[in-house]
């Protein structure tokens, strides 16, 4: 059962997909490679997922361990 409670604020997440697109293509890396580097790291992703969090609607949650 869903818990009750203020509604979630996004702001942090909307920063956060701006910081993850912008340092993809600072990298000059595509969706795909950045999918790829995520799993090196023992995070398992797609391009689907790297694309969803940075520009779906609705955006895709970003869990922590994606960030690291």
């Amino acid at each position: 059962m869903p818990r009750r409670g203020k509604p979630r604020s996004v702001e942090y997440e909307l920063r956060l997909r701006k910081l993850l697109r912008e340092e993809r293509e600072r990298r000059g890396w595509s969706c795909n490679r950045m999918a790829q580097e995520m799993e090196k790291v023992g995070c398992p992703s797609s391009e689907q997922i790297v694309w969803k969090m940075e520009r779906g609607n609705p955006p895709r949650s970003i869990y922590v361990n994606e960030c690291m």
